[in-house]
């Protein structure tokens, strides 16, 4: 036999062993995997895996990429009727699919919730006898050319809730025409205790500059126009962003999720007073008009808990 033809057998009979390996790992992985589990713990496995929403699964420690890897399957499967379907999720390992186990049943338990401090979470603080004086507020979110607010009395019942375009899509960026246009807009704002308005994170993309000067312009003009000549002071606050996240639980990772869900619990449960036609309007928005006045709602509610603490 010419070496040429035994180098060539034995490269055949290597491939062969090499895919023998494969198809015997493979199989050990389907037939054994999650035999390691009792029966509660593997019944405790699927009804997470099953029943858990997107964020749910995200704040266990398992990857992003793997969240969606399960909801994938979930969806394509019908479910998880049995270990052997988890085993078989395609794109990721046994050892991967241990430690997502692993996760479930030992992994990141919910830790204390951490509430806000409200002399670093109001600016400026308030004194306690200007939060006594509190009967209602103007919550108040201003994301040019729109402005929107929600008037909520100390009781959590929802007087007024809108959303306005107050500046032209075409309008020049000119301090003069901001002014002129916040002088209009004031005039459709109730009259109440106190006006809130929540301090965001400045941390503007490159195309979103423009659009968080004008933000702050619009701000610093309301707050100069609502507290001018009144005996009263601070007529304006901001609640840091931060705050109404840690309240209502809207962070998953390091973003801010939708508080929609959030609001609608309250408004069932009674906590936030919105009833007859504002409630049928608000429900019937747009999602983008919806996210909006969803937001100065979780606002001014996160207000009253503020200064309740």
């Amino acid at each position: 036999m010419s070496s040429a033809v035994f180098n060539r057998l034995n490269r055949l009979k290597t491939t062969r062993l090499v895919q023998d390996a494969g198809i015997f790992q493979v199989s050990v992985r389907w037939i054994s995997f999650g035999q390691q589990y009792t029966r509660e713990q593997q019944d405790q496995i699927l009804k997470v895996l099953n029943n858990s929403s997107e964020k749910e699964l995200r704040k266990l420690a398992i990857g992003p990429s793997n969240v969606m890897r399960i909801l994938h399957h979930r969806e394509e499967n019908c479910g998880f009727n049995s270990m052997d379907h988890v085993g078989s999720i395609s794109g990721i390992q046994a050892r991967g699919l241990a430690r997502i186990c692993e996760a479930i049943l030992y992994g990141k338990k919910p830790q204390e919730k951490r509430l806000p401090d409200r002399g670093s979470s109001i600016i400026p603080p308030l004194t306690l006898e200007r939060m006594q004086g509190v009967s209602d507020i103007v919550a108040i979110d201003v994301s040019p050319p729109y402005l929107t607010w929600t008037h909520v009395t100390r009781d959590n019942c929802v007087l007024a809730l809108e959303r306005v375009k107050f500046l032209e899509d075409k309008a020049r960026p000119h301090l003069y025409a901001y002014y002129d246009a916040v002088q209009q807009v004031l005039k459709l704002l109730p009259t109440a205790s106190l006006y809130v308005v929540e301090q965001k994170l400045q941390r503007p993309k490159s195309g979103e500059v423009a659009h968080s000067q004008s933000q702050l312009t619009v701000q610093a003009m309301l707050v100069a126009l609502l507290s001018h000549g009144k005996l009263v002071q601070p007529q304006v606050v901001s609640v840091k962003s931060s705050a109404i996240t840690n309240l209502f639980d809207l962070n998953v990772g390091n973003e801010r999720v939708s508080g929609q869900e959030t609001l609608r619990k309250l408004v069932d449960e009674g906590t936030l007073n919105l009833q007859g036609k504002l409630r049928s309007a608000y429900f019937k928005e747009t999602s983008i008009n919806r996210e909006c006045l969803c937001g100065v709602l979780l606002l001014a509610r996160g207000f009253y808990t503020l200064i309740e603490m």
